[in-house]
C-alpha cells in the first residue's frame, strides 16, 4: 500500500520547525496554525491582486482604487499577523481573528467589485473561499451572520455603481444587465453557501465533543486500570509501575528506598463474624488512616486482598522505618470486634544493583515471620 500523503498541518509543521522560520512563526502549536490559516488567506490576496495586476494594462481595473485596495489589503494583513504572533488574540474567544479576515475579506471583495470595471463578475469568485473559512473555529450563528454581511455589501457596491455608472467601465450595448445578474447568483449561492459551511463547523463541534468524551472514558479507563476501587489507592499494577521508578532513581540519582509489605491480622475473622461488608469498610478506613500517616513522595498501595505495600524514601535513614511506625499507632485508633486493629509488616531496604523483586520478596519473608513472632509487629530484614 502506498505511503499516505502527508496532511497540511504535517507539513506546516515541518516547514516553521527550523530555527528561523520559528523565529518568524513562534514554537507554539496553536498560534502557528493560526498563521497557517492567515497564510492561506495572504495567498488568496496575493493571487487575486496578481490577476488584478494584470487588468491594469488591459485598462479594465481601475488604478486609483487598486493602489488603495492594495494598501487596504496589506495594512489588514499586517495587523493580524502581529496581534496573533505576539499573542495577543490568544485570550479571545476567537484567537484566529477568523471574523476579522472574512469581514476584511468581503471588504476586499466589494472594494475588487467595484474597481474591475466589465469584468468585476471575477472579483465575486473568492468570497466563496472567504466564507469556507469559519467552518474551522465560528458558530454556525456567527457564519449567517457573516454570509448575510457579505450579501448587504454586495448590494451595497452595486447601489454605489448606480450612483457612480463611471466606474462600471465599457461594455457592448447589447451585454446583459451585469450586476442584476451578479446579484441574482449570490442571493442563491451565498445562502447555500452559508448553510454547508454551518454544517461543516457543526461536525466539527461534533467531533471535538466526541474527542472530549472519548479522552475522559480513556481517563476514567486509565483510573480503573492503575487505581483500587475499594480504598481509593494504587493496585498492583500501579505499584510495580512506581517500584520501577523508585528502582530507576536509586540505580541513576543513587537515592535508596525501603519496600514494607504488611497484613491487617484477623481480617479473615473480620469477614466472617461481622461479613465483607464490615471488612471492606476496614480496608477503606485503613487506607485513609495509612495515606494521612505518609510523607510526601512516600507511596502506599494494596498489593492484594488485605495485604498492603509501601515505598519510603530513604532506606538508611532512621525516618523511613519511622513511617511504619507512626502507622502502627494510627492504625491502633482503629477498633473492630472491640479490639485495636493491628498488622504485622516486614521492612527490607532495596540494596544497590539488586532487583527490586528481591526486596520485596525479603520484605514478604520478613513480613511472614512477623506473623509467626504472634502478629502485631514490625520486623526488618537483615537477610
Amino acid at each position: 500500500m502506498p505511503a499516505s500523503l502527508p496532511s497540511l498541518t504535517d507539513a506546516w509543521n515541518r516547514l516553521t520547525a527550523s530555527a528561523g522560520m520559528a523565529l518568524l512563526f513562534g514554537v507554539e502549536y496553536k498560534r502557528r496554525m493560526r498563521l497557517l490559516q492567515w497564510c492561506m488567506a495572504g495567498s488568496m490576496y496575493l493571487g487575486a491582486g496578481l490577476v488584478m495586476a494584470a487588468g491594469l494594462e488591459e485598462g479594465w481595473t481601475n488604478r486609483t482604487l487598486y493602489a488603495g485596495w492594495l494598501a487596504f489589503v496589506g495594512a489588514g494583513l499586517l495587523v493580524s499577523f502581529i496581534a496573533i504572533r505576539l499573542g495577543w488574540t490568544a485570550h479571545l474567544h476567537d484567537p484566529g481573528l477568523t471574523t476579522w479576515q472574512i469581514v476584511m475579506g468581503c471588504l476586499a471583495v466589494d472594494w475588487g467589485y467595484l474597481m474591475c470595471g466589465p469584468l468585476r463578475t471575477i472579483a465575486l469568485f473568492p468570497l466563496a473561499l472567504v466564507l469556507t473559512f469559519g467552518a474551522f473555529s465560528l458558530s454556525w450563528r456567527r457564519i449567517m451572520g457573516l454570509a448575510a454581511f457579505a450579501l448587504l455589501g454586495l448590494l451595497a457596491v452595486v447601489a454605489w455603481l448606480q450612483v457612480q455608472p463611471s466606474l462600471k467601465g465599457t461594455w457592448p450595448a447589447t451585454a446583459p444587465p451585469l450586476d442584476r445578474i451578479n446579484v441574482g447568483m449570490m442571493l442563491v449561492l451565498m445562502p447555500a453557501l452559508a448553510v454547508m459551511t454551518a454544517r461543516l463547523s457543526s461536525l466539527r463541534g461534533r467531533l471535538r465533543q466526541q474527542r472530549s468524551h472519548l479522552s475522559s472514558e480513556l481517563d476514567e479507563a486509565r483510573l480503573l486500570a492503575e487505581v483500587d476501587m475499594l480504598t481509593g489507592l494504587p493496585n498492583r499494577r500501579a505499584l510495580i509501575e512506581r517500584l520501577a521508578r523508585f528502582e530507576r532513581d536509586a540505580t541513576e540519582g543513587g537515592a535508596p528506598f525501603a519496600v514494607t509489605l504488611l497484613d491487617i491480622d484477623h481480617f479473615k475473622k473480620v469477614n466472617d463474624v461481622l461479613g465483607h461488608a464490615a471488612g471492606d469498610e476496614l480496608l477503606a478506613k485503613f487506607a485513609r488512616v495509612a495515606r494521612d500517616s505518609l510523607r510526601g513522595g512516600d507511596v502506599i498501595g494494596r498489593w492484594g486482598g488485605e495485604e498492603f505495600l509501601i515505598l519510603t524514601h530513604g532506606a538508611a535513614d532512621p525516618s523511613a522505618t519511622a513511617v511504619i511506625d507512626r502507622l502502627q499507632r494510627a492504625t491502633f485508633a482503629l477498633q473492630v470486634l472491640n479490639r485495636p486493629v493491628t498488622f504485622s509488616a516486614g521492612i527490607a531496604a532495596h540494596r544497590a544493583g539488586e532487583d527490586v523483586s528481591q526486596a520485596i520478596a525479603r520484605a514478604d519473608a520478613a513480613m511472614y515471620e512477623a506473623k509467626q513472632r504472634g502478629r502485631d509487629r514490625v520486623i526488618v530484614s537483615t537477610d
